[in-house]
């Protein structure tokens, strides 16, 4: 079996401290995928009830994984960062679509507000300038394959800058719909 083995060193010449081991195979051990300065953490993905989920490890070596968010039968297959320093904002998983759940605030009321305003769609970010005083972000829906927005706040300026898919532009499309359906096994 491949069983990985993840490290982490406060700095140069420091000796390297264990983090977390997993095992492919199994996949139960927890899986880096981010390391977030600012909480001096470092965050990943964790099989909990069978599902992933993000958790979290601290550096300071106590090596113990906490969970930061669960989805009760639903994998939570993404970390949403934006900026150059890559800074944790949110997670992402699927059910009928695509879910972002914000962990910044300010972040989670711009996207709310910015839903709002374009109708509802579902709205991505995608990254942010340097200062953070334009950010380039995606809405759409289910029946709408989206579009590209450069976004200012301190304007409360949102202008579009293109489609998702340009041979969609001007179709109308199904709407999609949900559907349940017991598998052979019961669930």
């Amino acid at each position: 079996s491949n069983t990985f083995r993840y490290f982490h060193r406060t700095g140069e010449g420091d000796d390297w401290a264990p983090i977390a081991v997993n095992d492919e195979q199994v996949n139960d051990g927890f899986r880096p995928a981010h390391v977030d300065v600012a909480g001096n953490r470092i965050i990943g993905f964790l099989k909990r009830d069978g599902f992933d989920t993000v958790a979290t490890v601290p550096l300071d070596d106590s090596g113990v994984p906490t969970t930061l968010h669960q989805r009760q039968g639903v994998e939570v297959d993404g970390i949403v960062t934006l900026g150059l320093a890559r800074r944790f904002v949110g997670v992402s998983y699927v059910t009928e679509r695509r879910h972002v759940e914000y962990f910044d605030s300010a972040v989670g009321a711009m996207a709310r507000s910015l839903s709002r305003a374009l109708g509802g769609r579902e709205v991505v970010f995608i990254d942010q300038t340097i200062d953070a005083s334009a950010y380039l972000l995606w809405a759409g829906s289910g029946s709408d394959p989206g579009r590209y927005y450069l976004y200012r706040p301190a304007q409360r300026q949102l202008r579009p800058l293109l489609a998702a898919n340009p041979r969609l532009e001007g179709l109308t499309l199904s709407q999609v719909t949900p559907v349940t359906y017991p598998a052979a096994d019961g669930t």
